[in-house]
């Protein structure tokens, strides 16, 4: 077979397989809140159990308090020696040179 025919074959199979894997989770999530409403005893605890968490300190994989601590320590002032030194100006006036 020509390779643009197999790679067109290749690329169509995956979107085909991407659209069945989220229509199945689409009729999945459909069905679990259905039987949900069927059984009230355990859609109460299906809720209970699905109530997500957010936390505002928590950064991506890790607590905030975990990187820098519970409570983060001001550094010390870095020293700043050649900011803080003048620059003799180079004057600005025009000057005859030989």
């Amino acid at each position: 077979m020509d390779p643009s025919i197999v790679f067109t074959e290749f690329i169509v199979g995956m979107g085909a397989l991407h659209f069945f894997s989220r229509t199945s989770q689409q009729v999945a999530k459909q069905v679990a809140k259905w039987w949900a409403k069927t059984r009230s005893d355990r859609g109460q605890a299906s809720q209970k159990s699905t109530k997500k968490v957010v936390r505002g300190d928590w950064y991506v994989f890790f607590s905030c308090a975990d990187l820098v601590g519970k409570t983060p320590e001001k550094k010390d002032e870095q020293s700043w020696g050649i900011a803080e030194k003048k620059r003799p100006r180079r004057d600005p006036r025009p000057v005859v040179r030989v």
